[in-house]
């Protein structure tokens, strides 16, 4: 479809976002003539939504984040260590132990991909958590813990450094900043990519013919296994064109479907591993209204017989329909193989845009010099707040005594550019910020996150708690959402109050579809899997077994899990030497009366091919290896 944006607008973007997404790109791919074709890319992609209001920070850098994570598939990429590519960025081989930033630079870019691309996100393009979860289609928590992990493992790598380094914005914008300066698009690029956007607004068929001859070597056993699926059911590779023949020769086409409120939900297909499913539903607005987008999330689902579910990536495919994957695990291990099951959808959430940095025109100071005792309320209990931040932290330490008041409703003030969000009261308590709010009841799908930044407009690493407040709402069939919501800001040390400048982010929503959409079908039987017995001490709970499917690897173990126990790091190398993605999502604790069972179960970005795992590492140990057990 031509694309609605003028040329101005065009120009205006790539003048905006160009050397950004460059950069970032870069950071992703190792070589530069990569980046700049994927910025290419992304760019033609970005120019199809058409409506620029719809065009933020946000959606762009996604765009980009999954057009690199496809050039990353090739079989170019795959053979890829950022560390050995990259001269230009690393500058000397090794960091002198006098240059803190030199070796941030280093441990940045040895980070797994999982890790290295929230820390760029959060600290380098200084995006919220909330907007690094929208960009990477992954849950806000996961988010969370990717940020604390990568955290942990850049400390580590600057052990060598004579004095601590804080993991901040400041810090790694240091470590990168010099190395980037003289990155940027050239004047070429720019043309280039303004002329394949007037002569080519759709999707630019050449350049993934290029990409898919170059891995056709790479994928063609892969393509030869995939010929029964793809042969049985021609339009699956149609359906699902955003996955690699690699991946569908593991799944099992469902094509089962349903039609509400003119939109059709069609089960495509799913694959499962015994304990953990699959499933790719596609989505298609039948009214003409164009109510679907790249921002189309399903929050209010369940499915028969699987608990854990979530929405963790979207897909747009160009004839309009949303493809969304979602994953779910079985309740207290029950075999999914062969069980039948209903999905079940109660509303449809898209045309989501965000204000990324709005000021409200208070500094702490005023906010303490109109507010000095701001009236409080109840304790915040345990099972109220989500923390972003450390664990070891004094804002952890308050919420967790269970001693931390939230703020009484004293006034009902709406936010100048989001009226559907009420600022009920405001104050300092301690060294801590509050701001009590309340949304519309239309708007109970929209969120806001304050933070605080210095008079540069430069946010400070501060630690944010967000606590429900309030009587709880349901909405639609499994919503529940607080009345009320509380922030609460640490105050960064040594810094003036009139120094803080309280600024705010908003996640909104344009369209609520409402209806109910369900569809039967039944999971095929599970995929092959490596068992290894494996017993390692996490302090205090042992682990007992791994297991390993083209979904993902679980950990199964037993006794109790603390915050004070090691958190099991899995690496699993492949036989070309790269390292298979994986994310942390479920962790599951059943108790049987005598002891607790414990299973940790991380999910693959993308089916693997566990042919092609030829070692598996927890915390560095080897618990695997390919060759010895053939032996």
């Amino acid at each position: 479809m031509p694309t609605t944006l003028t040329d101005e607008a065009m120009t205006n973007l790539v003048e905006r976002y160009g050397n950004e997404m460059l950069r970032l790109a870069l950071l992703y791919l190792g070589s530069k003539e990569q980046a700049e074709d994927a910025v290419q890319d992304s760019f033609l992609k970005i120019f199809r939504a058409g409506d620029p209001e719809k065009i933020c920070k946000t959606f762009v850098m996604r765009v980009l984040v999954n057009t690199c994570k496809d050039y990353r598939k090739s079989g170019w990429a795959r053979s890829v260590s950022l560390v050995e590519e990259m001269p230009e960025i690393l500058g000397e081989e090794d960091a002198s132990p006098h240059d803190p930033a030199g070796y941030l630079r280093q441990a940045i870019l040895a980070l797994p991909l999982k890790y290295r691309e929230v820390i760029l996100l959060r600290y380098y393009e200084d995006m919220a958590v909330g907007e690094i979860a929208r960009a990477l289609s992954i849950p806000q928590p996961t988010v969370s813990i990717r940020l604390k992990r990568a955290c942990e493992r850049l400390q580590k790598g600057l052990e060598g450094i004579p004095r601590r380094v804080k993991i901040s914005s400041e810090t790694v914008h240091q470590a990168l900043d010099d190395a980037l300066s003289g990155i940027s698009l050239s004047e070429w690029d720019r043309r280039r990519i303004l002329a394949h956007a007037s002569a080519r607004p759709a999707r630019p068929r050449g350049r993934a013919m290029r990409r898919t001859c170059a891995m056709a070597v790479s994928f063609a056993l892969a393509m030869a296994c995939a010929t029964g699926v793809l042969a049985a059911v021609p339009g699956l590779a149609e359906k699902l064109s955003m996955l690699s023949r690699q991946t569908l020769a593991y799944i099992t086409p469902i094509e089962k479907e349903t039609t509400a409120q003119e939109i059709r939900m069609e089960v495509i297909a799913a694959m499962n591993d015994g304990d953990t499913a699959i499933i790719y539903v596609g989505l298609q607005d039948l009214s003409g209204q164009n109510r679907l987008d790249d921002t189309t999330m399903l929050e209010d689902f369940t499915i028969d017989g699987i608990a854990d579910t979530m929405c963790d990536n979207v897909y747009r495919r160009d004839d309009g329909t949303v493809v969304v994957r979602i994953v779910g695990t079985s309740r207290r291990g029950e075999n999914l193989s062969g069980k039948k099951v209903t999905l079940h959808l109660y509303n449809i959430l898209s045309q989501c845009h965000d204000q990324e940095s709005v000021d409200t025109g208070y500094t702490v100071a005023q906010i303490q010099k109109e507010n000095p005792n701001p009236a409080l309320g109840s304790c915040i209990t345990a099972d109220s707040y989500w923390l972003n931040g450390s664990l070891d932290g004094p804002l952890y330490q308050l919420l967790e005594s269970g001693k931390l008041q939230t703020l009484k409703a004293v006034s009902s003030t709406p936010l100048p550019s989001a009226p559907w969000l009420k600022i009920l009261n405001g104050g300092v308590v301690g060294n801590m910020l509050h701001i009590l709010t309340d949304p519309d009841d239309d708007a109970w799908y929209d969120s806001a996150n304050f933070f605080l930044v210095d008079a540069a407009g430069n946010a400070y690493d501060a630690e944010v708690a967000n606590v429900d407040v309030g009587q709880k709402i349901h909405r639609g069939r499994n919503w529940e959402y607080s009345a009320q919501q509380e922030q609460i800001l640490e105050l960064p040390d040594g810094v003036e109050p009139s120094e803080m400048h309280l600024w705010y982010s908003t996640n909104e929503y344009d369209a609520c579809v409402e209806g109910q959409w369900d569809v039967t079908f039944a999971l095929q039987a599970a995929t092959a899997s490596i068992s290894v017995p494996c017993t390692l001490d996490m302090q205090p709970w042992q682990t007992t077994d791994v297991e390993i499917s083209p979904i993902g690897i679980t950990v199964n173990g037993n006794g109790e899990m603390t915050e004070e126990s090691l958190s099991p790091e899995i690496g699993i190398v492949l036989d070309d030497g790269t390292m298979a993605e994986n994310y942390c999502n479920a962790v599951t604790v059943m108790d049987d009366g005598e002891q607790s069972n414990i299973q940790m179960t991380n999910f693959f970005d993308e089916p693997l091919d566990t042919s092609r795992v030829v070692q598996v590492t927890i915390n560095g140990k080897v618990i695997w290896q390919k060759d010895a057990q053939a032996a």
